[in-house]
């Protein structure tokens, strides 16, 4: 679908590189394809450079730990005064329940318990359609208790 709208896309090809655009220091571009490098990151005999990409819009899409977004990150300074990014492990049922319980667009939001005060996540429930309502519980991954179950805590 993308491509029938005029979008380009090179499957097989990872991007290496950012393409900076210095005068304004925007990301104009990647560079994508290179093959024949090392585990060390250094061109072996089959090395071949990469071609550059540019786009009047570039989406990175490896998410927060890719080495191209990590490279965007750190020149624009956008973890400054930041805490870093949590993980977390995360149940989700769907119900469906009788039409006078069902409260459309209610969105409730819990921290804590059952977890203890040393372990963080919490729950939600959304009502959504018809008489759905999505009941679900997150734990983040720095919990100590080797022993704790996210599942049982559900």
């Amino acid at each position: 679908q993308a491509e029938a709208l005029g979008v380009e896309v090179y499957p097989g090809m990872a991007a290496s590189h950012v393409v900076w655009e210095e005068e304004t220091g925007r990301v104009k571009g990647v560079v994508a394809g290179v093959f024949g490098i090392d585990r060390e990151g250094k061109p072996t005999d089959d090395f071949q450079p990469g071609i550059e990409l540019h786009g009047k819009y570039v989406f990175i899409a490896e998410g927060v730990r890719g080495s191209l977004a990590k490279t965007i990150i750190a020149r624009h300074k956008l973890q400054d005064g930041k805490s870093p990014q949590k993980y977390g492990i995360g149940l989700k049922e769907l119900w469906q329940v009788p039409a006078e319980q069902h409260q459309p667009g209610l969105a409730q939001h819990t921290t804590g318990w059952p977890l203890d005060e040393h372990t963080g996540g919490g729950s939600f429930l959304y009502h959504f359609g018809d008489r759905y309502v999505a009941v679900g519980y997150v734990v983040h991954l720095n919990y100590k208790n080797p022993f704790l179950s996210p599942f049982d805590e559900f």
